[in-house]
């Protein structure tokens, strides 16, 4: 738990709190770590990060479960239906409905499951080996065949074409790609193929 502590005190001193030490206090006065979500639930960042803090093990641990059970394939039927949304089968990523969604909600559940998946590694709450064969089949059969010499398609990016927005959407998913690397404990040479032909501007 020690390392894990490490980590969370690095995020703290990266966050964009300005509370007391670093911190922002809930309205009970207890402090609530900001990190990015994933979860159905936006509180079970805040929850984990203040069991880790407490040193509370019964809640950690089911705040991390609740944060990486996102991470399977969703339902092929009820394509109204919120559960829908979420990883398929041919790599996509949807939301709202038959939606792809690679540049807002994909692409906030890739750098997430990438962020998280280095704070619990080599924890008991590290992701399950199916769990990184679905972040893979993501990854590699969905995120890479959306970029092109470090940008993200405009027809993948979903929502919020602001400017800039294939580039930025890109280096987030790139990014993403260097956090799942270092975290994966598979091959790593799918991560460095995709990142030596993004450096050489070619399409793999």
């Amino acid at each position: 738990m020690g390392s894990l502590c490490s980590q969370v005190s690095n995020g703290i001193k990266g966050s964009n709190a300005t509370d007391y030490a670093g911190l922002k206090l809930d309205c009970t006065g207890v402090p609530v770590i900001l990190f990015p979500f994933f979860a159905q639930s936006a509180e079970e960042p805040n929850i984990f990060c203040r069991a880790l803090l407490e040193r509370n093990l019964p809640v950690m641990d089911r705040a991390a479960a609740v944060l990486s059970e996102e991470i399977r394939f969703a339902p092929a039927e009820h394509k109204t239906a919120w559960s829908f949304g979420g990883i398929r089968a041919d790599g996509c990523y949807h939301q709202h409905g038959p939606q792809i969604q690679f540049g807002n909600y994909g692409g906030e559940f890739l750098a997430n499951i990438a962020y998280w998946s280095n704070i619990l590694k080599e924890t008991h709450w590290e992701l399950s080996p199916e769990q990184w064969r679905i972040m893979r089949h993501l990854t590699f059969n969905g995120f890479q065949w959306v970029l092109w010499r470090g940008r993200m398609d405009l027809l993948a990016c979903g929502r919020q074409l602001g400017r800039n927005a294939a580039e930025t959407k890109g280096e987030r998913t790139l990014n993403a790609f260097a956090q799942l690397r270092n975290a994966d404990p598979g091959d790593r040479a799918p991560y460095d193929a995709r990142s030596a032909a993004t450096a050489e501007k070619a399409i793999p």
